[in-house]
């Protein structure tokens, strides 16, 4: 709807996309356009006929959805780097962690996941309010830290009061905690070397815990 006037009593003439000029008045509503670029001109004419300067109100017309497109990397066991981009530039993103209300973001988008299945996605809005009605989505599975002990001596009868525990885990960023006779779990490393035993059985546990303090559930 395009209002206009004049600074003494006149007629206007408007011109639709350089269509030709004909009579028309305020408001001047338009309607019905295809996408693209649009141009309404308008001029006056006095009671003299005089013609006045032409004035212009350009505009752009866009209904068509973006795209996006969206690529991940893994930088680690629990931790994903999302890049992710649209067919129109200056469109905007935003982003939704397991089906969570979508927030605004931008590319690159680092996100950090508990053990477990997740879905990230996104989806692109370009300036004119057309959202991508689908978006993109990509799985992520972040498995636990596993303990491996590569010396374990079982259970075993000895007669020696210190023994000697040699542990990993598949997970290169993983710290691990020990506990000996069922008490608190402390941190520890490998190799562990355990004196001072009593006669008796001494169940020892290992546990490895990943950079987000995820422990080995087993």
């Amino acid at each position: 709807s395009i209002v206009f006037s004049a600074n003494e009593p006149a007629t206007f003439e408007c011109d639709l996309n350089e269509s030709g000029y004909w009579p028309c008045t305020s408001p001047y509503d338009v309607s019905g356009f295809i996408d693209g670029e649009h141009i309404v001109r308008i001029r006056a004419r006095d009671r003299a006929g005089n013609i006045s300067e032409i004035s212009e109100v350009w505009w752009s017309v866009d209904t068509v959805a973006p795209t996006t497109n969206l690529s991940a990397e893994k930088i680690a066991e629990d931790t994903y780097d999302f890049t992710f981009s649209s067919n129109e530039p200056g469109a905007q993103f935003f982003c939704s962690v397991d089906g969570s209300e979508p927030v605004a973001c931008e590319s690159p988008h680092s996100v950090t996941f508990t053990v477990g299945k997740h879905t990230f996605a996104v989806y692109a809005v370009d300036e004119a309010g057309n959202r991508d009605p689908v978006g993109v989505s990509y799985p992520v599975e972040v498995l636990p830290p596993i303990t491996t002990t590569l010396s374990d001596p079982g259970v075993v009868l000895t007669n020696s009061t210190s023994i000697t525990f040699t542990f990993s885990s598949n997970r290169p960023d993983a710290t691990f905690i020990c506990s000996l006779d069922g008490g608190t779990p402390v941190p520890c490393t490998s190799p562990l070397t355990i004196t001072g035993l009593a006669n008796g059985q001494h169940p020892f546990r290992v546990q490895a815990v990943d950079s987000s303090g995820h422990p080995d559930p087993v």
